[in-house]
């Protein structure tokens, strides 16, 4: 089956309209969770990022 192809300026459109909203509520995360998790070794990073990044993410896939 053949996926519908999706004009380049249309996801655009809906990554302009919506993008700001997932950094609004990605950016409070890491002032708000700043549990440290352990990478490697001694390297720790604030969960608060990692769900940030999580979040960025998955609007970027959903979006497009």
């Amino acid at each position: 089956a053949r996926l519908p192809r999706i004009r380049a300026r249309d996801r655009a459109r809906k990554l302009a309209f919506a993008a700001p909203f997932a950094i609004l509520v990605g950016i409070a995360n890491p002032f708000l969770d700043r549990v440290p998790i352990a990478i490697a070794g001694e390297v720790s990073l604030a969960a608060g990022w990692v769900s940030f990044a999580s979040i960025l993410n998955a609007a970027y896939y959903i979006l497009n």
